[in-house]
């Protein structure tokens, strides 16, 4: 089936206890060498990779592939050495002093709202192409389904997601995440307001989003987890469980009499 925008990733790496920041707001180096390798191979099969305005304003660095193999290889496939990086913010407060807008060999994008102020668009517009869109009907924020739209029209199959925690909340709350890579790393920060992966007003139990394990590996004290999104499963994951467990129970019988039936 040919989607109709991006095929999307999400990549977060977080504590052990479901942190990725401090009580501060700062964001902190906390995973290791090896993350940041299985990052560069993330994010060495994307198109773009796109994070919220305080994602930016946090972290200020750009979004590169850091592997000089993999930027060769992406060469060779005749593709750009790096992902275009994307930031999306409808305030446009985005500081033009930092690392993100500094490296030269990235393409750059900033996605807003054609409301946005025009000084700060032309301002932004020696640093970045600016896409200025429609805004959704229903509330202030740049409308995600038309994002998503134009994306996959500029020739973006492959989105990475980065965050922040409220713009992975809302990817998810339109069922545009396909896939998530997640480091749990051996550390623990607290806090009762400290952000995680995934933000914003949270779900509803009849509107819990559901995942299928697909991978999980272990290296000097970190977790590399991969899942898939179920998007036909919204609600208690128990009912869809039972009904799993039946299907490999009816399997595992199907070929239980398959091979007795070879027996005979």
């Amino acid at each position: 089936m040919t989607l109709s925008r991006p095929y999307v990733t999400m990549n977060m790496a977080m504590s052990t206890d479901g942190k990725i920041s401090t009580y501060q707001g700062k964001s902190i180096q906390f995973s290791s060498v090896e993350d940041r390798r299985v990052m560069d191979e993330i994010r060495f099969q994307a198109d773009a990779i796109l994070i919220g305005a305080n994602t930016l304003r946090v972290d200020g660095i750009h979004l590169w592939i850091k592997t000089e193999a993999l930027v060769k290889k992406r060469a060779a496939q005749k593709k750009a050495p790096h992902p275009i990086n994307i930031v999306i913010s409808r305030s446009l407060d985005i500081p033009t002093d930092c690392r993100f807008f500094s490296y030269p060999d990235t393409e750059k994008w900033i996605i807003t709202s054609e409301n946005s102020d025009s000084e700060k668009m032309n301002d932004l517009a020696r640093f970045a192409r600016i896409h200025a869109l429609s805004q959704s009907q229903s509330h202030d924020d740049i409308d995600l389904s038309l994002v998503m739209a134009y994306l996959k029209k500029w020739g973006v199959n492959r989105l990475l997601l980065e965050g922040g925690s409220r713009l992975n909340f809302q990817m998810i709350s339109h069922n545009f995440v396909d896939e998530l890579y997640l480091t749990i790393c051996p550390i623990i920060i607290g806090g009762e307001r400290v952000a995680s992966p995934v933000g914003g007003q949270g779900f509803p139990s009849h509107k819990i989003r559901n995942l299928k394990f697909l991978s999980c590996r272990h290296f000097e004290g970190e977790l590399f987890l991969r899942y898939q999104f179920l998007h036909g499963q919204i609600g208690n994951p128990r009912k869809y469980r039972s009904a799993l467990d039946r299907e490999v129970f009816l399997s595992k019988l199907e070929r239980l009499e398959f091979l007795c039936g070879n027996l005979e």
